[in-house]
Order: C-alpha cells, then structure tokens, then sequence
C-alpha cells in the first residue's frame, strides 16, 4: 500500500481539478443540455452542509453551488496564463434559479463524479469481509423482539 506524506496533504495534490461534464436535463418537455465544470465534494462542500445546517437552509443549494465551477484564463503581467476555477452560483441562486428538474440532473451528475450512483455492473464488486450488513445491536433488539412476540 502506497502511503501518503503530510507534504502531499499540505500542498493540495490530492485536491483534483474540476473536469467538464453535460447535464442533461427537459426545459418545457424539450431535452436540453449544458456544460459545466465539477469536481468531486470537498472541505468547502462540508462547509456548505454545516453552513446551511446552522442557517437553518436544505444543505443541497449549498452542495450544488459547492460543486459547479467556471474555468477562467488569468493573466498577469510579468506571469505566464493560469487557469483559475471559481464556483458558479451561491446557494442562494440555486435556491432561486434552479427548478426541480435541474436540481435532480445536477444532482445525478453530482452522484456520477463523486461515484456514488448505481453501479452498472456488480460483477466487480467485492464485499469487504470485516463489514456485516447488521450491527450486533440490531440483531440483539431483533432477537428480543421477536422473543417479546412470541411470548
């Protein structure tokens, strides 16, 4: 197993760059699409969820915003170019901007890149043998509970 140094963590090299990516979504019936950049969740969407959490907002908005990015060219003088991406929308104008459909195709497309969506195939899926799909409390209180029912 390949360890990682502190100095990797501190410099932000395993932070990847957002990629582009279309969001397929129906605008009045009619498919439509546009591109964007994301990347996969980061601290700063944790930090969307506890801001949202403490605000009393849905943490969605505020995971949505967190991930889509616009790819800007910046060019200083006496500096080569450098690409620069900042975060499209607040959560507040995902919040006011975004309709139902559109939130569940950023959202699907969210899933997708940060690998969270259905599996296309379980044939390479492996089960880690140490997780058990129940935990030792829950059978316990099954047991009791069904030893309660029958009495």
């Amino acid at each position: 197993m390949k360890k990682l140094t502190l100095d990797q963590i501190k410099s932000g090299s395993l932070i990847s760059e957002p990629t582009l990516v279309t969001i397929e979504l129906q605008v009045n019936g009619e498919k439509v699409e546009f591109d964007t950049y994301m990347k996969p969740f980061s601290y700063a969407t944790a930090v969307a969820r506890m801001q949202a959490a403490f605000q009393g907002n849905v943490p969605l908005a505020g995971m949505i915003a967190s991930s889509l990015y616009t790819k800007e060219t910046v060019k200083e003088e006496g500096e080569n170019d450098r690409v620069v991406f900042k975060t499209t929308f607040t959560a507040d104008e995902v919040s006011e901007n975004f309709t139902q459909s559109m939130t569940d195709a950023i959202w699907d497309k969210i899933l997708e890149v940060n690998g969270l969506g259905k599996e296309k195939s379980n044939s390479n899926q492996t089960q880690n043998s140490s997780v058990k799909s129940e935990l030792p409390q829950d059978e316990a209180l099954k047991k009791s509970d069904s030893s309660t029912t029958q009495k």
